[in-house]
């Protein structure tokens, strides 16, 4: 490492920086670059820039877009130190270094953004080496030769890239930050713009109105490994991201959405580099949308998370009126719980519940969508079941598994039918009518399903339902732990 910072401080010393020159075409802002003498910076000048990018307003992109200028001598004596100390992660065909983040900006590389299970996003890239030793300058310009070294040692020696994954998060609004372990957390977004613009991606600040003051979730994500060496047609295949516990965006909806009792939506997703993004600035910015099915829609807030000062707990406010409460220690369970492989069937029960609460496609799918979340909860997997065999069997488990005393299991079995019965005809004529009537049967069997959710989230659902309906108190497999 020690040998890398002296190459790199050496080759600082000995560069300039051409932060050219803010112009416009066609009303998008447009940087220009001449080497002109008066926009034509030290390390040191460039640093300052850097540090006060967010204190003024105007063009924050100075320092990151900068353009290096350096004695090709340097950056030959930078580029046989790194063929030598990472030779096993360069192509020798081609010279090119693989590496676990975006594509760095007029590098001469290739990029490529690949979704993996879970919806996570892996970036990676190739690129070649002397781009790569020209990015490090440029980088030791605004971090330090002796970060920058490190970190590449440390990717060198096979750490991974850390970094986060974040989310704007719709439908909720919070006035505190809760921490769920495993490296989660959620929080309030700044007002104002400057501070905004440090929490959101280069390609997030045309919105920032739209996104001041938003709830905002972020999750520990590392991407491995670090460098790897391109290998033809499969030249970057081999980098996975992951998260603590198989956390990601959807489990936190799935989670939120459950004990707020509402539709959490994900406005927009991105992978938050931090700093990494300004030492080593990319030409791949990418925001997403996390949806569960459907064509997004703009979720009105209808859920308000307030910090309890006398309890330390959290409540939640529906307008004016308070819904509930909970601890976050509860509410990290319930994603924690979710997020177990053994939980499949469950995540895919909550989420055809969080879909059968958004009214974008209308009442019919609403319908649709909660069938499936009764067949999925209260229904084994029997192929040879007839249509109406399933629809009695499904009330009277769900009836059974959910009621307190005969009473109560007339109701839910009443209610579980009824539901059926209207979901049925709306897989069969694509319409249901929006009478009241049957908007408070759809509330009534959703609030059912959810109660069934926590139950077996809490429980484990029961290994063999019949013995349940007859009477029997059959063991449960274990989901929450």
């Amino acid at each position: 490492m020690e040998g890398l910072a002296m190459i790199l401080d050496t080759a600082l010393s000995e560069s300039r920086f051409d932060i050219g020159r803010l112009e416009s075409t066609q009303g998008h802002p447009l940087r220009s670059y001449a080497t002109r003498p008066e926009e034509t910076v030290s390390a040191g000048h460039l640093r300052c820039i850097f540090e006060r990018r967010y204190q003024e307003p105007g063009d924050q992109n100075v320092a990151r877009s900068a353009q290096l200028i350096c004695p090709e001598g340097r950056i030959s004596e930078l580029r046989d130190h790194l063929q030598e100390t990472l030779a096993r992660y360069i192509d020798p065909d081609t010279g090119h270094i693989g590496h676990a983040w975006p594509l760095i900006s007029r590098s001469g590389g290739t990029g490529r953004a690949i979704f993996q299970d879970g919806g996570l996003l892996t970036l990676s890239s190739v690129t070649p080496l002397e781009d790569f030793a020209k990015a490090l300058v440029k980088a030791s310009a605004l971090a330090g030769p002796k970060r920058i070294a490190s970190l590449v040692d440390g990717w060198g020696s096979g750490e991974p890239l850390r970094y986060r994954t974040c989310a704007i998060l719709t439908g909720v609004s919070t006035d505190a930050r809760l921490e769920l372990g495993d490296g989660v957390t959620i929080s309030i977004l700044p007002t104002a713009n400057a501070e905004l613009a440090k929490s959101l991606p280069v390609a997030a600040h045309t919105r920032l109105e739209e996104y001041s003051g938003g709830t905002i979730v972020a999750i520990d994500t590392v991407s491995s490994p670090g460098f790897f060496r391109p290998l033809g047609d499969r030249r970057n295949d081999e980098v996975q991201v992951t998260t603590s516990s198989n956390i990601n965006v959807e489990s936190v909806r799935q989670a939120l959405s459950l004990v707020l009792n509402a539709d959490v939506g994900a406005q927009a997703c991105w992978n938050d580099y931090q700093e990494l993004a300004d030492w080593f600035p990319s030409d791949l910015g990418i925001l997403w949308s996390e949806t569960s099915g459907g064509p997004e829609y703009r979720r009105e807030i209808n859920r308000a998370i307030r910090a309890d000062g006398q309890t330390g707990g959290f409540t939640v406010w529906a307008g004016d009126y308070l819904e509930g409460e909970f601890e976050d220690a509860y509410l990290a369970r319930v994603l924690n719980t979710l997020s177990k492989p053994g939980s499949a069937k469950l995540r895919t029960a909550t989420t055809r519940w969080m879909r059968s609460k958004n009214p974008a496609d209308g009442l019919a799918d609403q319908y649709i969508d909660l069938r499936i979340t009764m067949e999925s909860l209260f229904l084994t997997n029997d192929p040879n079941q007839r249509n109406q065999e399933m629809r009695y069997r499904l009330a009277l488990s769900g009836a059974w598994f959910l009621g307190a005393s005969l009473e109560d299991r007339k109701r839910i079995r009443k209610i579980l039918v009824s539901a059926y019965d209207v979901a049925s005809r709306a897989v069969h004529n694509g319409e249901v009518d929006s009478r009241a009537i049957n908007r408070q049967l759809l509330a009534d069997a959703q609030d059912l399903c959810r109660k069934g959710i926590f139950k077996m989230l809490e429980e484990g659902p029961p290994t063999d339902w019949l013995e349940l309906v007859l009477g029997g108190v059959p063991a449960s497999a274990e989901v929450w732990q």
